[in-house]
């Protein structure tokens, strides 16, 4: 049974939201160059970043009775990782969509999240391009 809410969660949180910011990212600006990105197309990219903060907003929900992870177990689960990952990815500037910014209870996921060993040893070279994990507390 948990296995199979994981991979619920994990799809709709890929399919929902993480997929649809990185849609965003590509049809919103031309960053990575024009052999990427092929097609610029604002309204797409808006129309992305919208359902993408619906869809952030029930798992935000979800996470209101302040379960640590998104399915309340010990240890966070692929669900979770995938969840972290679309924060730290609507976290670059040109998404100008942080999630945990508009979110009281992604919010404090993501900060459980980055208290993480693992979490802290992948950005610990503090070149992720995300200006707050780089430079956490000004520093």
């Amino acid at each position: 049974m948990q296995r199979s809410l994981d991979n619920m969660w994990d799809n709709r949180i890929w399919v929902h939201i993480l997929y649809r910011i990185v849609t965003a990212f590509h049809v919103l600006h031309t960053g990575l160059g024009f052999k990427l990105e092929l097609t610029k197309n604002e309204a797409w990219g808006e129309h992305s970043r919208k359902e993408a903060l619906a869809h952030a907003a029930l798992v935000n929900t979800h996470l209101s009775d302040r379960r640590d992870w998104l399915l309340g177990g010990d240890e966070p689960t692929f669900a979770d990782i995938t969840l972290a990952t679309a924060i730290a990815f609507s976290k670059f500037p040109v998404n100008a969509t942080p999630l945990d910014e508009r979110f009281e209870f992604l919010d404090a996921y993501w900060k459980r999240w980055q208290q993480r060993p693992s979490f802290k040893a992948a950005y610990a070279d503090r070149q992720s391009g995300i200006p707050e994990l780089d430079n956490p507390q000004g520093k």
